[in-house]
């Protein structure tokens, strides 16, 4: 045997070192079981819980969409508003229309400014006191029509009901991405013969503060009745839908109200009175048959409409009921309960014009929300629900003086109507108890729906600890 294969088949030496550091491995491991043991019989130290932390609101982005031409941009920095909102003091909003420069607006608190604004889409910016109770509406007159747009903040899912593709009925969809970082969209659209969903609506990407405009003709031609749903994979957008109808000789154009999340109940408000027809809109995004019931909320209290007391509306379809007659001009809600989720509108073609409006899908009031007069008469209608919704309307002229200050209470699935003096610029909502939906008709020429807006005060920033080791289980 070679002296290479007599080392390598000799044992390793044994060293004091080597010794000392095996012991003292032996001994940390011991150790380590003695403490895991300890821990896992003690009980757990308990933590005071930790709750997301409310703070005022310091910033807003609201986007406006795009016109025909020449209209009336009205931003209200909106007052009457809870604590922790400013009750005094001026504030600046920035308003970005390119390739105009960018202009900035000053507002005190409580007062509205009407400035004017040409056809391309805008963004507008606050930071500070001036991002809480920031509103803002976009109007334009054409004849006889009416056509009124709230300008929403960003957020990732958007539902559009009575929106159509057909040569008669067509719509576009504007989307704006408002943020700095870029936004992924999907588009799907629910139609009368069931949904389009095709590759050129999926994964639609949007630069910061790029508009893409989708005609919904061409996407879904010939489809006269459809839904929007749009849904940002990534970022947020601003969604608008604006709707065109041919009626006889006319054309009615209205941008078509946001509508809430399909729901089992839902509430679509606000029905103008007056009108000459009266279509509802009943969609089901969902993959089984729905069978709905239909209510009718109006001033003389709720009632079924005979003949149509309950609609079957096949998966993925949108289905039309005439209630023209069960309604006979009067201002109206529609309730809409199923157990699969549906939504809808009603679309209500004014009489002795051409113009149309759209009562949507209404979320529910849980806070301050806010509306602005466009025409020359408007009236707020707040639906209730299951039980009456009580609050307080405050209605402001444009300077910011408060014109009234008054108590309202919506029945249980019942209407209210109440008109606006015609010094009033827009008007604040406080619900206190029970169910609300609210919204405003403008009329005269024409008619509009404007859906109520959100005006939050403070928003949950969460509480973030530092890491000390301790179990955050209370359990023991």
């Amino acid at each position: 045997m070679s002296h290479r294969h007599a080392a390598a088949a000799r044992p390793p030496r044994t060293t004091p070192t080597r010794l000392a550091a095996v012991a003292a491995a032996v001994v940390a491991v011991a150790f380590a079981a003695v403490l895991l043991a300890t821990l896992r019989d003690a009980p757990a130290l308990e933590h005071p819980e930790q709750e997301a932390a409310a703070a005022p609101v310091s910033h807003t982005v609201l986007g406006c969409p795009p016109g025909r031409g020449d209209a009336a941009l009205k931003v209200a920095s909106a007052g009457g508003l809870p604590e922790p909102t400013p009750s005094g003091g001026t504030a600046d909003v920035s308003l970005e229309q390119p390739p105009a420069e960018d202009r900035t607006l000053g507002l005190g608190r409580g007062s509205l400014v009407v400035t004017g604004v040409d056809a391309a889409d805008l963004v507008l910016t606050a930071e500070g006191d001036a991002a809480q109770g920031l509103l803002a509406l976009r109007a334009e007159r054409s004849g006889s029509t009416l056509a009124a747009a709230g300008c929403p903040a960003p957020r990732p899912v958007w539902w559009f009901a009575g929106a159509g593709g057909g040569v008669d009925h067509s719509s576009q969809l504007f989307l704006t991405n408002t943020d700095e970082g870029p936004a992924v969209v999907d588009v799907r659209l629910h139609g009368a013969t069931g949904s389009v969903d095709r590759a050129g609506t999926r994964g639609i990407m949007l630069a910061p503060g790029k508009t893409v405009r989708l005609p919904l003709a061409e996407i879904a031609p010939g489809s006269d009745e459809l839904t929007v749903e749009v849904v940002a994979t990534r970022g947020r957008v601003v969604a608008h839908v604006l709707d065109t109808v041919r009626l006889g000789d006319g054309v009615g154009r209205e941008w078509l109200p946001p509508a809430g999340p399909p729901g089992e109940d839902v509430v679509l408000t606000a029905v103008p009175s007056g009108a000459a027809r009266d279509v509802l809109l009943v969609t089901n995004p969902g993959e089984d048959q729905a069978l709905v019931d239909l209510e009718l909320l109006t001033m003389d209290g709720a009632f079924v409409p005979l003949g149509t007391e309950q609609v079957s509306v096949d998966p993925d379809t949108v289905v039309r009921v005439d209630v023209t007659e069960a309604l006979k001009g009067r201002a109206a809600a529609v309730h809409l309960s199923a157990e699969t989720p549906v939504t809808g509108a009603v679309r209500a073609t004014s009489a002795g014009s051409d113009d149309v409006a759209y009562a949507g899908a209404a979320t529910a009031l849980t806070g301050p929300v806010g509306l602005t007069v466009a025409g020359e008469s408007t009236e707020v209608l707040v639906a209730g629900g299951e039980k009456a919704g009580t609050g307080e309307l405050i209605l402001f002229a444009a300077d910011g003086e408060q014109v009234s200050r008054q108590g309202y209470t919506a029945p249980p699935s019942g209407l209210v109507r109440i008109p606006l003096p015609a010094q009033v610029a827009y008007a604040v909502l406080l619900p206190r108890a029970g169910d609300g939906y609210a919204a405003a008709v403008h009329t005269t020429p024409g008619a509009a729906v404007q859906p109520a807006t959100p005006l939050p005060t403070t928003v949950l920033r969460p509480v973030v600890l530092p890491f000390t080791g301790e179990s955050a289980d209370t359990g023991g």
